[in-house]
């Protein structure tokens, strides 16, 4: 009998081992998928803002194994997407095999350090050059297009996150909220011709910047008709506002906190 327990005691400690094992392998890197809108309704100084936050807040924040994607929102969001940018740090090596096993850690950071601000100056200019580039997709924009495209960027076994710069002013044909929002009863008119692909899961955050010329009113119309948006698809909406970088910057910390855990 005592034999018979001892053994499923084994089986238990194994099973239990195997997948904290796995569940710790499932998140080792994240994957950032911003988007950014490049549509002529984004004042200046607002893209100008969208280029630091990607900077300072996200790719300054990667890790070792991390991945960021920056993709455009225009009127070409889907059908004339390209990439602006891309770093995918797995493909670097941070630590070399004859560094010292006292000093690895420290060395590897340093590295990485070094990684990530020469990535940042080629993002500074893959930004401004997709400034010029993507002007003749200004004139409208698909945000869903957008969304739709990231939603190819999506890796199983990852942190997945899809950060939007954007007032959230889709202007398309088939669905134009500049126009045709403008009191709460449109909300669920508007759904109805809305698309809802189906999105795998990724966490979202909704990053306005300052948009003057949107109206109070018009923004909380905006923000409620998105918010029901994402409740009906697998994109968890995090956070839908015109700031927030430290609450952007907690959630990727919490990303590298369980890594370690």
């Amino acid at each position: 009998m005592k034999k018979v327990s001892f053994y499923f005691v084994l089986v238990f400690l194994f099973t239990i081992t195997f997948f904290s094992c796995s569940n710790s392998k499932s998140n080792e890197s994240s994957n950032f998928i911003c988007l950014v809108d490049f549509s002529k309704s984004i004042p200046p100084s607002t893209l100008d803002w969208y280029r630091e936050v990607i900077k300072n807040n996200i790719i300054a924040n990667l890790g070792a194994k991390d991945r960021v994607t920056v993709l455009p929102i225009d009127y070409g969001s889907q059908t004339s997407s390209s990439e602006i940018f891309v770093a995918d740090l797995q493909k670097q090596s941070f630590r070399k095999q004859f560094d010292s096993p006292l000093q690895q850690d420290i060395i590897a950071k340093r590295r990485l350090k070094i990684y990530i601000d020469s990535i940042e100056v080629l993002f500074d200019s893959a930004f401004n050059k997709a400034k010029v580039e993507r002007s003749k997709y200004s004139q409208g924009t698909d945000i869903i297009g957008g969304f739709t495209q990231a939603n190819k960027y999506f890796t199983p076994g990852q942190n997945n996150m899809m950060v939007a710069f954007t007032d959230m002013i889709q202007e398309t044909e088939q669905l134009d909220l500049y126009k045709s929002l403008s009191s709460e009863k449109d909300i669920n008119i508007l759904l109805k011709k809305a698309p809802i692909p189906n999105f795998n899961k990724f966490d979202v955050f909704i990053m306005t910047g300052e948009q003057p010329k949107i109206k109070i009113e018009k923004y909380e119309l905006l923000k409620k008709f998105w918010q029901t948006y994402f409740s009906k698809t697998n994109l968890n909406l995090i956070q839908y506002e015109s700031g927030g970088e430290n609450i952007l910057v907690n959630k990727i910390n919490s990303y590298k906190s369980n890594k370690d855990n």
